[in-house]
């Protein structure tokens, strides 16, 4: 829901002024809270010296009362005759006239001999007989200010001593005169704390639940809250005991004074807010008419509605705000024009795009639709190298030229577009694909003459591909799809046309399937992948000390993949680097378990010419063969000859740097690479294998004995072992073997094994060779 731009002003004035208000009032309260808190406590103060007064009074008074009736001359001489009776009703009787709760009489040493109260054991009354002043007494949980006065007569013949007890009537008394309530707290290390207090705050289960060595700090913090403030001192404190008392005050009364204040505040706020409010909403009047007719002016550009203007009187922002947005809509308006001309025809050709014209076709299909059709996929054959020598800008115009060329060929119901850089696409309405090819046959007679392009002729040779409707699908994507398939299978000259046949897409979608498997596949580190393991035999010595280390694959949905068919497609989609790279990992890691099992042999693995020439090659296939735990004499790397033609300063760098880390290297496939024998001479590898092309017909074929026979002999010239691959009949290898042929590798020997049983393969042939070598041994001894 939109929130309209007068509300939200209002709101604003609302908001700012409120917070402002809300500000000064919550600053107010917590200022008067602060000063009436200072104020109490201040009055605490004063209270606490009030309070020590009163009880200096008290005590005077004590001390004078007990004077008195340590003067009676009645009570000198029964305590001289030792009157028991006549001792505690003198005692009984002046307790009675003054008030006293606590009466006794201790002997000149200070052992009691008459009390009317257990004295507490714990307080020692020596510096109460030395001082004479009051103290502060705990008997019988209760607490009692006592004064003592000297018997003399004329000697000291006694000690006599009176006490008021110290309750809740005093409490209440000293709260009348002090003007605050009062809470005496004694606590002793033998006994449980005792609360005398005049606030009603602390019950008894309060009372009951404090801890004797922390009852004054847990009343203090009980009573220090917002509703009252409180302040603690000591009245006695001994080694084993203390009496505390804590003045308390409450809050409401002193905050009575700030309560008109405050409501006051309160009325003008609410006062403020209203006419904020009312303010907002005269200003907003104004300011949001001007608003309102822009507003609805960008609607109606969202609309695509560029062309009312915008009226607004104002000579402020709101009117060059109009124009700016009356000039904006013209702009729009003319930069979407040529947007979406730009988007429906190409900027070089000026011809519709693949999307116009599928666009448009949409829009007749609504009242005639269209069933019967052909598209024709032109691509010009070598534009690359064209541009290349002529220039980008030399391009264009060709394309010009070529697209000018193609609409002199058309018929004016046919359409052409320019579907990629060096394609055209030309759909021709009620057409079969028989008329698509004469009209194919006719571009191509047309560009047999040389077009003129910026004063250089240039001959064009194009490609054509052709699916037509309904024989080949109905949908337009569909036929684009399998004319582009029709194009790719087109070559030159009179193979330059191709007409779409059935199944040629279900290839295209085996391609996909087995890329996207194969990509599966490597993801989930080699699933379905297994190297298989072709030995090489040694002519001479009859060993097998070298195999080569060939990929097989088997998908879970796809069966047996052929390496034909998946190592072209992982070239083309640039997953050939990590699949080479687990292929070097699973042969390193094979070698190391077969050099542990006393198992000879040097595993050869296939490098691919798109890995071998990046940059980091080296260093990555050391990194690997190093982690899986073999060592780079383990593996004799395969390096076919086409991979070192482009680029051979890099690929001699590479083989050097290999040949020092202590790779075997082999140049493979000899003979199919076309590279001459001065790049050969500076390659540092230690083999050749001759490609089998030229040894699986050896002893039926006339010229190939020949090639064979010089490339060992160039081979061993330039110092290599040559192999020879492809061997499968006895024949072949007794050429071989004539011919000086270092090794083979063939069905003959065997064809590739999986690892285990390769190992059983090769500890067999090792058996029997040496059995060979013995029985050879023995013959040569016997005839010796």
């Amino acid at each position: 829901m939109q929130i309209k731009f007068r509300t939200q002003l209002i709101f604003a004035f609302l908001m700012v002024t409120a917070l402002a208000l809300a500000g000064t009032i919550l600053l107010s309260a917590r200022t008067a809270d602060e000063t009436v808190r200072s104020g109490a406590d201040r009055t605490l103060r004063v209270a606490e010296q009030v309070f020590a007064q009163l009880m200096d009074d008290a005590g005077a008074q004590l001390r004078e009362r007990v004077s008195l009736l340590s003067e009676d001359f009645g009570f000198k001489q029964a305590i001289a005759t030792s009157e028991r009776q006549t001792i505690i009703s003198v005692l009984a009787n002046h307790g009675a006239r003054i008030d006293a709760e606590m009466m006794f009489l201790l002997a000149p040493d200070g052992s009691v001999l008459e009390t009317t109260h257990t004295l507490d054991s714990t307080v020692s009354l020596e510096s109460l007989i030395r001082t004479g002043e009051t103290q502060l007494l705990f008997s019988e949980r209760k607490v009692y200010q006592v004064a003592v006065s000297a018997v003399q007569a004329p000697d000291l013949i006694a000690w006599v001593g009176m006490g008021y007890s110290i309750d809740v009537e005093l409490a209440r008394q000293l709260k009348e005169l002090a003007l605050t309530d009062v809470t005496f707290i004694y606590a002793s290390e033998n006994t449980d704390p005792t609360i005398i207090t005049t606030l009603p705050a602390l019950t008894q289960r309060d009372i009951d639940a404090l801890d004797a060595t922390s009852a004054a700090d847990t009343v203090l913090s009980r009573l220090n809250n917002d509703s009252m403030i409180s302040h603690r001192f000591t009245l006695s404190s001994k080694a084993d005991s203390q009496i505390d008392v804590i003045l308390t005050n409450t809050m409401s009364t002193a905050l009575a004074e700030w309560r008109p204040w405050e409501r006051g505040l309160w009325v003008i706020g609410l006062a403020s807010l209203l006419f904020s409010g009312f303010t907002g909403w005269l200003i907003s009047r104004s300011a949001t008419r001007p608003v309102t007719q822009l507003v609805q002016a960008a609607q109606a550009i969202t609309g695509g509605n560029y062309e009312a203007p915008i009226n607004v009187r104002s000579s402020n922002e709101f009117g060059f705000l109009a124009d700016s947005m009356n000039a904006m809509g013209t702009a729009v308006r003319e930069r979407e024009q040529k947007i979406l001309h730009q988007a429906r025809y190409d900027a070089i050709t000026q011809l519709p795009t693949r999307q116009y014209i599928a666009e448009t076709l949409d829009a007749r299909a609504t009242s005639e639709p269209i069933t019967k059709y052909a598209t024709l996929l032109l691509a010009v054959n070598k534009f690359d190298q064209l541009t290349e020598a002529y220039g980008m800008n030399w391009g264009d115009e060709l394309l010009r030229l070529l697209a000018q060329t193609l609409g002199q060929q058309v018929r004016a119901t046919d359409m052409i577009a320019r579907v990629g850089r060096d394609q055209f696409l030309i759909f021709c309405a009620e057409s079969s694909s028989a008329t698509a090819a004469n009209l194919a046959r006719q571009i191509d007679h047309a560009l047999e003459r040389p077009l003129v392009c910026s004063s250089i002729e240039v001959k064009i040779d194009v490609r054509m591909g052709i699916a037509a409707s309904p024989e080949h699908g109905t949908a337009l994507n569909d036929l684009l799809r399998r004319a582009a398939i029709a194009l790719s299978r087109a070559g030159v000259g009179a193979d330059g046309l191709i007409v779409y046949e059935d199944g040629q897409d279900l290839r295209l979608m085996r391609q996909l399937r087995v890329t996207q498997r194969l990509q599966r596949a490597i993801a989930h580190g080699g699933e379905g992948l297994e190297l298989h393991y072709q030995p090489k035999l040694d002519i001479s010595s009859g060993s097998v000390d070298q195999v080569e280390a060939l990929l097989r694959w088997t998908d879970d949905e796809l069966g047996k993949v052929f390496p034909d068919e998946f190592i072209p497609l992982a070239e083309s989609s640039g997953d050939i680097l990590p699949l080479s790279e687990w292929v070097l990992a699973e042969a390193a890691s094979r070698a190391a378990r077969w050099r542990e099992e006393n198992v000879s042999v040097k595993v050869g693995v296939n490098v691919s010419g798109r890995d071998f020439m990046r940059a980091d090659f080296v260093s990555r296939t050391i990194k690997t063969v190093t982690t899986a735990g073999a060592r780079p004499e383990d593996l004799v790397l395969e390096v076919t000859e086409s991979a070192t033609i482009d680029n051979i300063e890099q690929a001699i760098k590479h083989l050097s740097e290999l040949r020092e880390a202590g790779f075997i290297l082999a140049l493979d496939d000899f003979g199919t690479g076309f590279s001459s024998l001065s790049q050969l001479k500076h390659l540092p590898v230690h083999e050749l294998k001759i490609d089998k092309s030229f040894v699986l017909n050896l002893s039926t074929d006339s010229d190939d004995p020949k090639i064979v026979r010089s490339t060992i002999e160039l081979g061993h010239n330039l110092g290599l072992k040559v192999v020879a691959e492809g061997v499968e009949d006895d024949a072949s290898l007794k050429m071989l073997a004539d011919m000086g042929c270092d090794s083979i590798q063939g069905y003959l020997l065997a064809r590739p094994l999986a690892q285990d049983d390769f190992t059983k393969w090769w500890r067999n042939h090792e058996s029997e060779r040496r059995d060979r070598q013995t029985s050879a041994e023995i013959v040569g001894m016997g005839n010796a």
